[in-house]
């Protein structure tokens, strides 16, 4: 009944931001009217923006971007800031950068070219008739000075590089000093470096060091994240540095997210605050989040509320599922009426999710009084040089996903750069080198398609195919249940564990 209730007010969530975006489209396009921004346009954009020769080879755009034709397999190319300003044009497309793009004060000054009313950049995707729905691929380059200080509705309620992203795809792209915020004085408010609100889709080997805000004072939601404000998509190999703030009526601010149901392999060494009037959730990786592993925080997180609750946790201020996670940084809580949790992990487990809430290795520093503040609190507190031990961090994957050599400068586990995901375990569906109940879990998680386990699995090379058929589906998780359970009759079905 629980996931039920939780699957409907998603749904309706989803309905309302829709409702949202599509008014906020409206204004924007009002805003934008130099930029052509249509649906329709879109649609075509291959088409109008090419050219077809003679013999029906269709040619490199060379003249808003680089080169390419915007399909997967011929990106369009961007090199300058002008061709990045163009993605807008065609949010339907496939993007490669090929340099690094410097912006500076004099490009949002009242004679830049981004100054936009002082409003700054003006991010891609506005709304859902021309959220962006294509791959942006970073190629490893970075994006320096990104501004965007947004105080009227007219530019809608997110802000980033992106606003609305929807199913789309953005990796491997490094925003260095930026400068996002969004003032409002009513309407809720979305704002990361990279995204405002990601609906589906996924980020992928993304980082952040510049500094994100957002303020309301309606009784709307405030989501700030390093990376990303408000996501319900996946969120993996990411970091931040920044500092992230969030003041509203209610406000959630994390170190990477404000808000996620699922997300691994990232972690955040900036300082992270919300503060509102009700309830606030402040972590070092989600304000509130289901499910996360494999992710650590070294920043101080702060949570502050004046007439609800406050919630403040080393990895996310409220959780239902939290593995192979660690915290180092000072947790605070405070609040003036309602009641203050704090937590080395997770301020509280949120019962909408409790029927899979749990905490699974996962360690922080004894400064703090408890991982949890509900449930069965089986974080483990450790001491400054216990931090220092990799023995001490039972159930970690050391080699694969850890590792706790290479850095003269840190003494504690640090994510492998591009994590594998492959177990070497015929049957290790979550990559803890064992085969328990947690595997057929993921698998059946991932055959019923819950939105952002798939990073979880790397199919056929993750010995998720157990039958052999080349195709991952229920009958891999019936295998591998029976296994488990030790039925007999079913040892000869195609399956060695170790």
């Amino acid at each position: 009944m629980k996931k039920s209730v939780k699957k409907v007010s998603s749904i309706v969530l989803s309905f309302v931001i829709m409702i949202l975006v599509l008014l906020s489209n409206t204004l924007n396009s009002m805003a934008l009217g130099h930029v052509n921004t249509s649906s329709h346009a879109n649609k075509n954009s291959i088409i109008s923006e090419t050219t077809i020769s003679s013999t029906g080879e269709v040619n490199e755009n060379t003249t808003e971007f680089a080169g390419g034709t915007g399909v997967e397999s011929d990106p369009y190319l961007i090199e300058t800031k002008e061709h990045l300003n163009n993605v807008r044009k065609y949010p339907t497309c496939h993007y490669l950068m090929i340099d690094d793009i410097v912006f500076t004060e004099a490009d949002f000054s009242e004679t830049g070219d981004y100054y936009n009313g002082g409003n700054g950049w003006l991010h891609i995707g506005g709304g859902y008739s021309n959220c962006f729905t294509g791959v942006f691929d970073g190629n490893g380059h970075t994006i320096t000075g990104l501004y965007e200080n947004i105080t009227n509705t007219a530019y809608g309620f997110t802000a980033g590089l992106f606003g609305f992203v929807y199913n789309g795809v953005i990796k491997n792209l490094g925003m260095i000093d930026c400068n996002i915020t969004i003032d409002y004085t009513f309407s809720m408010a979305n704002a990361g470096s990279i995204v405002g609100i990601l609906e589906g889709g996924s980020i992928t080997n993304c980082y952040n060091t510049g500094n994100i805000s957002t303020s309301s004072n309606d009784a709307s939601h405030c989501m700030s994240g390093g990376i990303v404000g408000d996501a319900r998509g996946s969120i993996t190999n990411c970091y931040n540095t920044g500092n992230i703030t969030a003041t509203g009526s209610y406000s959630n601010a994390g170190g990477i997210t404000g808000s996620i149901s699922t997300i691994s392999f990232c972690y955040n060494t900036g300082s992270v605050t919300a503060s509102s009037y009700g309830n606030a959730k402040a972590g070092g990786i989600s304000g509130q989040v289901d499910f996360i592993d494999n992710c650590y925080n070294t920043g101080n997180i702060s949570a502050s509320c004046s007439a609800q609750n406050s919630y403040s946790g080393g990895i996310s201020g409220t959780g239902g599922e939290f593995r192979n996670c660690y915290n180092t940084g000072e947790i605070s809580s405070s609040a003036s009426v309602g009641i203050s949790y704090a937590g080395g992990i997770s301020g509280y487990i949120s019962t909408e999710v409790s029927y899979y809430g749990s905490l699974t290795n996962c360690y922080y520093l004894n400064t703090i009084d408890k991982g949890t503040n509900n449930l069965p609190d089986t974080a483990i507190s450790l001491t400054i040089d216990e931090m220092k031990q990799q023995s001490m961090f039972k159930g970690f994957n050391f080699g694969w996903v850890w590792t706790m050599s290479g850095n003269p400068n840190y003494y504690n586990p640090e994510l492998v750069e591009d994590p594998k995901f492959v177990s070497q375990v015929v049957g290790d569906i979550n990559g803890d080198n064992t085969v328990n109940p947690l595997d057929i879990s993921f698998l059946s998680r991932y055959i019923s398609q819950w939105s952002g386990y798939s990073f979880e699995i790397n199919l056929i090379e993750a010995n998720c195919d157990l039958n052999g058929d080349e195709n991952v589906n229920p009958l891999d998780s019936t295998i591998l249940t029976r296994h488990i359970a030790n039925w007999s009759n079913y040892s000869h079905l195609p399956l060695t564990l170790s």
